[in-house]
């Protein structure tokens, strides 16, 4: 996996972070071997005095090397991935700090039992320094 560092800028603004997932292969113990392949596009910054956020879009894709035993048909997925955090940073108690998460996510799948759409809404503590 080859990530680069968010880079600050003046006035806050954290620069896109762009992660790139190197096509890898594994083997999982009794799993099949699957080739993985991603893109993940991150985006943060502070808004006015009291806010900051980010917002998160990812792109993966798997494809497994042998075919499902169970449909006799080899699988492979597409996932699409969204999310959103939310803070306001005087909200903080006793250096901790609320914070709210909404992520998305669709995987379509060659073999239909293994397509998903995911919806989370989250409330986190994240803790300051």
């Amino acid at each position: 996996m080859v990530a680069r560092p968010v880079h600050l800028a003046p006035h806050g603004v954290r620069l896109a972070d762009a992660r790139r997932n190197a096509r890898a292969r594994e083997r999982r113990g009794a799993q099949p071997e699957l080739e993985v392949a991603g893109l993940s596009l991150d985006y943060a910054a502070d808004f006015g005095e009291d806010w900051s956020g980010s917002v998160r879009l990812g792109l993966n894709a798997a494809r497994f090397d042998e075919a499902d035993a169970a449909f006799l048909a080899r699988r492979d997925d597409c996932t699409r991935s969204a999310g959103l955090t939310l803070s306001r940073r005087v909200l903080s108690w006793e250096g901790n700090q609320p914070v709210l998460m909404l992520d998305w996510s669709r995987t379509d799948s060659t073999i239909p039992l293994y397509d998903r759409k995911l919806l989370s809404v989250r409330i986190g503590l994240r803790r300051l320094f």
